[in-house]
């Protein structure tokens, strides 16, 4: 009996054991089916963009593709992250500072989180839709009409230097931070796309290469980023509006995290602290973590995040505007739903305080100048017609 018993059990643990090791066993084969199809569908997109474009000379249009497709499923935080980062950087010129803390736009709690979202929509209505379609076109006759209203006194050194930051910072961030380097094709494209809008914004001496363009700002950067009293208003009431994204009780620790990205060139002209090094050690871990994991491990995204400005996240409404589906810092222009009813705060519940109805693009910007400038509008769209027209007929 004992032994029919120790035979029992003998057959019954080879059995667990068994088990236990095709489990495991199927576990890693699962597992090593699904690293595979991560690398697999992760540089799909990649390939398909280098073999549609990689042999065809590149104009805005083909430009505007690329960079799109990049920016909406590729990376698309660290590359709205890096753009933030890229206006935020012009706060240390003090030309630029200056004239943004005479406007009391930015200083001022109270008005910084609408310029902020104000800036979000103009940009987002030429980068998610096509630079020549209605709501492109719109979107930067409007940035150029706020920008004309301030005339000589934005110089045309400072427009470069401000373009040249949305071509270069998203390339640094995501060559350091991201799970793939942009390819020599991506980088090209941000750079005819964004010289485009250069050109349509009326900015000369546009260096003809990103190579030159980077010496330039190089150069502009070393003689102009000096420490002066406006960019250190300017680059304190940005940061502490980033700061209010977090819980009150974890100021002290975000405004650490914050710095920890801010090179030592930009930290002197605006007078900050230095990030302590733990934290900077500490930043770079976790973003090194999150490159290794999004780049074997994780499927890539299957709908495009262009945070609520896309032709279907933010579509014309019944009363003829525009309505957001997302915000950062306050919730203007975005629609009213049981969900952000229920779950946004008190001071930031989308209503018609903030214009929950939607927007016009001639409205957007600064309250004084609601509805203003349509005609200066209307003739800078039909200057932007033209030149497409003489694009077209250069290109056939």
């Amino acid at each position: 009996e004992n032994q029919s018993t120790n035979t029992c059990d003998s057959v019954y643990w080879r059995y667990i054991e068994n088990m236990t090791l095709s489990t495991f066993t199927c576990f890693i084969i699962f597992f090593s089916i699904y690293l595979y199809l991560c690398r697999y569908f992760r540089f799909r997109r990649l390939k398909s963009i280098l073999s549609k474009y990689e042999h065809v000379q590149l104009d805005y249009r083909t430009a505007q593709d690329i960079v799109v497709q990049s920016s909406i499923f590729e990376m698309p935080y660290t590359i709205t992250t890096a753009l933030s980062f890229a206006l935020f950087r012009t706060y240390g010129i003090p030309t630029i500072a200056r004239l943004l803390a005479q406007t009391n736009q930015l200083v001022h709690l109270d008005t910084a989180g609408r310029r902020a979202e104000d800036t979000g929509v103009i940009l987002g209505e030429f980068f998610y839709h096509e630079l020549d379609s209605d709501r492109g076109r719109m979107g930067l006759a409007r940035m150029n009409y706020l920008h004309g209203l301030y005339g000589n006194r934005i110089s045309n050194d400072d427009m470069l230097y401000t373009l040249s930051l949305f071509i270069l910072e998203p390339i640094r961030w995501i060559k350091k931070y991201e799970w793939r380097s942009l390819v020599p094709i991506e980088e090209e494209a941000r750079f005819v796309y964004y010289k485009e809008i250069g050109i349509r914004m009326g900015i000369t001496s546009i260096p003809s290469t990103l190579i030159e363009l980077e010496n330039w700002t190089n150069s502009y950067e070393e003689k102009h980023m000096i420490f002066s009293k406006d960019n250190q208003i300017c680059g304190e009431a940005t940061l502490q509006l980033m700061i209010l994204l977090f819980p009150k009780s974890m100021s002290r620790i975000v405004r650490k995290a914050y710095l920890s990205f801010v090179d030592e060139r930009l930290r002197l002209a605006m007078g900050f602290e230095q990030a302590p090094d733990r934290m900077k050690y500490f930043i770079n871990l976790v973003m090194n973590i999150r490159a290794l994991l999004l780049r074997h491990c994780m499927l890539p995204r299957i709908y495009p995040s262009d945070f609520g400005q896309g032709p279907s996240s933010c579509p014309l409404n019944e009363y003829g505007r525009y309505q957001r589906t997302k915000y950062v810092f306050e919730p203007w222009y975005v629609k009213e739903t049981w969900w952000n009813q229920l779950f946004s705060s008190n001071d930031h519940k989308p209503g018609p305080k903030y214009r929950s109805h939607g927007f016009k693009i001639e409205e957007v910007g600064p309250e004084n100048f609601l509805g203003k400038g349509v005609e200066i509008m209307e003739k800078d769209v039909e200057k932007m017609k033209n030149r497409t027209i003489e694009s077209t007929e250069n290109s056939s």
